[in-house]
């Protein structure tokens, strides 16, 4: 579990990083700092020292057991594994990310990260989106965990999670007796079966995609290369969804468990966790209620004020307009209210919402 500012300081930047690789990349590759095969790390060694220097800034093809495996959360594939769950949550963000927010609303392949319950408010800061600023959100969670699952996001922003057994859902207290269970190492191998056999047919292409023989380094791929152009990714990520999918239709019990049975149980009654905070990530949503920390209060105004951003600053008699008229000028489809507290209060709205 990270604090906040363990957030700030080193997570966000990692998914900073995340945010700029593509579906393609995030499901066959990986940068050299995150292979743990030693002998594939043996094979850059040995190229860094021979005829390749560059040999640690290239991506490689996942190693046949690495031990991620990303899901990505295709809507309509997780409603045909497991159903749909429709629940309440809440998004942390600043005033500027609530009206991108709202532009994201009823669109089932746009989602972001929520959460049902903050016992210590770490998350009333947000992680990227800034705090202060509330949304109570309704919709469709596609996976969700009683702690933090780490979900991360690709480059067009789909979102994914890592179905293996050292992601961080499954170092929690509350999937400990799935991740060791008979059914669980039955679909994890199941897993790697079938990706060992699809990234194979890619390490020719690899090879081609690096031009120079001499700087090729095993199962090292240039995914910018023409070679591998946007016809054969779409090709290969259509091809690894489709067989995730037959896997998880095969194991949905052990799927369920692990990612959509707290969704579930959220849904129908309310609880707190023995972690800090929950993540739930859900699409297809509305905005129902927004609540501002009275300390954000002036920032929220001035932003939707719709007034000229130096207004405040430059005009001799300019008034700030009261958080009632902002509403007003807006129009805003949901209610807007001052909160304090709110990692204590937001919880108990959404139960009493169900």
């Amino acid at each position: 579990m990270h604090s906040f500012w363990e957030y700030n300081n080193n997570f966000v930047l990692s998914e900073k990083v995340k945010w700029t690789r593509s579906l393609f990349d995030h499901l066959f590759t990986l940068p050299y700092k995150e292979i743990n095969d030693f002998f594939l790390k043996k094979s850059v060694f040995a190229a860094l020292k021979g005829d390749n220097p560059e040999a640690d800034k290239m991506y490689y093809l996942i190693p046949d057991d690495d031990f991620r495996y990303q899901l990505p959360l295709v809507p309509a594939m997780i409603e045909r594994v497991v159903g749909s769950v429709v629940t309440y949550g809440i998004h942390a963000s600043s005033p500027e990310n609530l009206e991108n927010l709202m532009k994201l609303q009823s669109k089932k392949s746009k989602q972001v990260s929520v959460y049902t319950t903050d016992e210590e408010g770490r998350m009333t800061s947000g992680v990227h989106g800034g705090g202060g600023v509330y949304s109570i959100l309704k919709g469709n969670v596609y996976a969700g965990g009683s702690t933090d699952i780490m979900s991360i996001v690709d480059k067009q922003g789909r979102r994914l999670v890592d179905l293996g057994p050292k992601s961080e859902l499954a170092f929690a207290y509350d999937y400990d007796d799935v991740v060791r269970s008979s059914a669980y190492k039955k679909m994890w191998m199941d897993l790697l079966t079938f990706r060992k056999s699809i990234i194979n047919n890619l390490v020719a292409l690899g090879k081609k995609s690096i031009g120079d023989e001499k700087k090729y380094v095993e199962r090292a791929i240039d995914t910018s290369s023409p070679l591998v152009n946007g016809s054969i990714k779409r090709d290969f990520i259509k091809k690894y969804i489709d067989g995730t999918e037959k896997i998880l239709k095969k194991h949905k019990d052990v799927f369920a468990k692990m990612y959509i049975g707290w969704a579930r149980k959220q849904s129908s009654s309310w609880n707190s966790v023995a972690d800090s905070y929950d993540e739930l990530v859900m699409g297809n949503f509305e905005i129902v209620a927004v609540y501002i920390e009275d300390h954000m209060e002036e920032d929220f105004i001035m932003h939707f004020s719709g007034d000229p951003d130096d207004a405040y600053f430059t005009i001799d008699d300019y008034e700030l307009p009261s958080l009632e008229e902002v509403i007003r000028r807006n129009n805003f489809k949901f209610p807007v209210k001052i909160a304090t507290d709110s990692h204590q209060l937001l919880p108990k709205i959404i139960d009493k919402l169900k």
